[in-house]
């Protein structure tokens, strides 16, 4: 039996600012699932990137650099 730790009823608590990345494919991170996260964050922003996978900070490497510069 594994045991999931669920924080979804604290992720209100959370008062900096928050970026979440999704790759349209990744089967780790569904999207569905980065956006719920990122609704329930105040203020958290989800970047969907349309052609990766998990790993989008290689599969559309320019894109990703320019969405964390923008970023921070």
């Amino acid at each position: 039996m594994v045991n999931w730790l669920d924080y979804r009823e604290r992720l209100g608590e959370i008062h900096a600012p928050e970026l979440v990345c999704a790759g349209r494919f990744g089967p780790q991170a569904p999207v569905g699932g980065s956006q719920e996260l990122a609704d329930s964050i105040p203020g958290a922003r989800l970047e969907t990137f349309a052609r990766s996978g998990h790993y989008p900070f290689i599969e559309e490497r320019e894109k990703f650099k320019a969405v964390i510069s923008e970023f921070i």
